[in-house]
C-alpha cells in the first residue's frame, strides 16, 4: 500500500494533472500506444469504481440483519424479511439523504470513522493479546505462512486451491486502494 501511494506522490508531483491516471497513462507510455494506454486505464479505473458497490450493498444488509438481531434481545421481536428490508431500504435512504443535502456533514463523519477504525483495531488487539494465556514466538509470527492449502492441511485444503486462497487473501487489499488517486486529481 504505500509502495502504491508513494508511486503515486512521485508520479503527481512530477507531472501535477486533473486527469490524473488517464493522462499519465498517455504522458508516459510511448505517442503511438498512448490512446490504447489512456482508454484501458480509464476503464480499470472505472470497473474499480463500481465494482466494490455490491459489495457496499451486501454490507448494508448485513447491518440491518445485525439489527434486526439485535432488537430481539429482550423483547419478543422475531426478525423476518420484512423489517429486514425495511431497515435496509431505509439505510440506503439515510445514505443518499446525507451524500445529497449534507456533504459539509461527510467531513466529520469520516473523521469520525477513521478515529473509530483505528480505535476499535487497537482495542481488539489489545484484548486479544492481553487474554491469550499463550503466544508463538516472534519467528512464527513473522516467518510462518499457513494458509491451510496443503495436502495434509484442514480447512481450505478440502474446498480450494492456493491460488483462489491468494484472490482471497488480496481482496481486503483492494477497498484500501480504491479512490487513491483522488489526491492526484486535485494536485
Amino acid at each position: 500500500t504505500y509502495i502504491l501511494s508513494y508511486s503515486y506522490t512521485e508520479v503527481c508531483s512530477a507531472h501535477p494533472t486533473s486527469g490524473s491516471p488517464y493522462f499519465w497513462a498517455a504522458m508516459l507510455s510511448p505517442p503511438k500506444d498512448a490512446p490504447f494506454a489512456s482508454w484501458t486505464t480509464g476503464w480499470f479505473n472505472l470497473l474499480g469504481q463500481h465494482a466494490p458497490l455490491s459489495s457496499y450493498f451486501h454490507l448494508n444488509f448485513g447491518c440491518a440483519t445485525f439489527i434486526s438481531t439485535a432488537c430481539t434481545l429482550g423483547t419478543s421481536f422475531i426478525p423476518n424479511e420484512t423489517p429486514m428490508i425495511g431497515i435496509y431500504a431505509a439505510m440506503l435512504v439515510m445514505q443518499g439523504l446525507i451524500n445529497t443535502f449534507s456533504m459539509h456533514l461527510l467531513k466529520y463523519l469520516n473523521n469520525i470513522s477513521v478515529w473509530w477504525h483505528a480505535m476499535d483495531t487497537s482495542v481488539v488487539v489489545i484484548a486479544i493479546l492481553a487474554a491469550t494465556p499463550t503466544h508463538q514466538s516472534a519467528k512464527f509470527v513473522l516467518v510462518t505462512f499457513l494458509d491451510g492449502t496443503g495436502i495434509n492441511s484442514v480447512g481450505w485444503s478440502q474446498r480450494a486451491s492456493p491460488a483462489y486462497v491468494a484472490i482471497i487473501g488480496i481482496l481486503m487489499d483492494q477497498y484500501t486502494l480504491t479512490d487513491f488517486n483522488a489526491s492526484a486529481h486535485v494536485s
